[in-house]
């Protein structure tokens, strides 16, 4: 049984990717959904925040990750995972979880990536008896992390004062992660997929 602090980034007309997730997810006690903020329903204000290039469902996509930051500090939660809704867990992922939780948890990072996004892992050379591993202000996509309250509150306080056109989500963490001296990590052994990347593609992309 997984009680963590879940947030799930979904668009509600994938009904096939709510369907999926929903199965992998039967033992988690603590799930809440991201359903707003859908791309026809951002507002030209919020449109005129990103480069005109991006579509509309990367700007969905970013504006969910910042609703998600909001909601992490409105309830005053110490740290939470995040997941987007293409996600396949590794069938040992209550075992790995728990392992980086617990050395993330008292680390002095402030975020985690434990999906493979874009194929990224760690030097087989460098894994030791770690499950968590500097990434050097680098993402792993945004498909699955874990996140402290602290980093949710540095992210918002930017949002706020970024005089900047956005990107999508993870380049302008990137970037926000090098600006800021934001301590980021990754998990030495993957326990999520992106189930709308290769080698998977289960999903079409939807952004």
């Amino acid at each position: 049984m997984i009680e963590d602090k879940i947030y799930i980034i979904h668009y509600d007309k994938l009904v096939e990717r709510k369907e999926h997730i929903e199965n992998q997810i039967k033992d988690f006690s603590n799930v809440e959904w991201i359903l707003n903020k859908n791309p026809e329903d951002l507002s030209d204000c919020e449109l005129s925040l990103f480069r005109s290039n991006l579509s509309k469902g990367s700007k969905s996509l970013t504006m969910k990750h910042i609703e998600t930051f909001k909601r992490i500090v409105k309830n005053d939660i110490d740290y939470a995972v995040v997941f987007e809704d293409d996600i396949i867990l590794d069938p040992d992922f209550d075992v790995y979880f728990e392992l980086i939780k617990e050395q993330f948890l008292i680390s002095d990072f402030e975020i985690c990536f434990i999906g493979n996004g874009c194929g990224l892992q760690i030097d087989k050379k460098e894994i030791g008896n770690e499950y968590i591993y500097d990434s050097y202000y680098q993402s792993r996509c945004t498909d699955s992390y874990i996140i402290k309250k602290s980093l949710c509150k540095k992210f918002l306080d930017i949002y706020i004062e970024y005089d900047e056109y956005y990107m999508n989500i993870d380049h302008i963490m990137n970037k926000w992660f090098k600006d800021y001296d934001i301590k980021t990590c990754w998990s030495g052994k993957t326990i999520v997929e992106q189930g709308s990347q290769k080698p998977l593609e289960i999903f079409k992309k939807s952004i």
